[in-house]
């Protein structure tokens, strides 16, 4: 059995989904966490520098995109061929471009133009990607999930940025549930999964 520490700040951020498969698959593993003031004296002794960074039995691997796709294939969440594997990369690419433009708007400097980032964000952005999401559960059927007829590392992905954008909202954007029914479904089926609710009722309540 791999012995496994991730560390990342004190957040969810760019690690949770990677907890989220630990939860998900029963994983013992040590939830390392930095503060921004720890932070600097750790630095040098990451590979790039950089966080999160996963170590399997004294090996560090960094990237978050390297790591979620080593744990998922190694805990069979990435599909089960070659072309459920590419959908799962092309949900999950999705799901950065919308993270990209967030953040992007979230650290405008000039304040007439944040603001202007922050309403795309909230009335294009957020919904053309809900519109997109809804579209690929509607192509996979009855299943409920995004790939194959299970739970993949893509429906974690997704739920991870939209429990973030439901508990704070981006930007003033209002999720229609009417509208973006399979979602909310998909958004509900990872919620309520008992192993993922033990690990949001019990971990850090960050605001990012």
């Amino acid at each position: 059995m791999s012995s496994y520490k991730l560390y990342y700040f004190d957040a969810r951020g760019r690690a949770e989904l990677m907890r989220l498969i630990f939860a998900y698959k029963d994983v013992t593993y040590e939830d390392v966490r930095y503060t921004r003031e720890t932070w600097p004296s750790v630095k040098p002794s990451f590979p790039t520098g950089q966080l999160p960074c996963l170590e399997v039995d004294g090996k560090k691997l960094s990237q978050s995109i390297a790591i979620t796709n080593f744990l998922a294939r190694k805990y069979d969440l990435y599909g089960a061929d070659i072309w459920q594997q590419a959908r799962i990369d092309e949900v999950i690419q999705s799901i950065m471009d919308f993270i990209t433009a967030w953040v992007r708007a979230v650290h405008e400097k000039d304040e007439t133009k944040k603001e202007e980032l922050k309403k795309k964000v909230g009335e294009e952005d957020y919904p053309k990607f809900c519109a997109k999401m809804e579209m690929w559960l509607k192509e996979n059927g009855e299943h409920g999930v995004f790939v194959g007829n299970d739970i993949t590392v893509a429906d974690m992905a997704v739920f991870d940025v939209m429990w973030s954008t439901r508990k704070h909202s981006v930007n003033n954007s209002v999720f229609d549930d009417d509208k973006y029914k399979l979602l909310m479904a998909n958004f509900k089926k990872i919620e309520t999964h008992p192993k993922i609710a033990a690990w949001i009722e019990k971990r850090p309540d960050t605001t990012v």
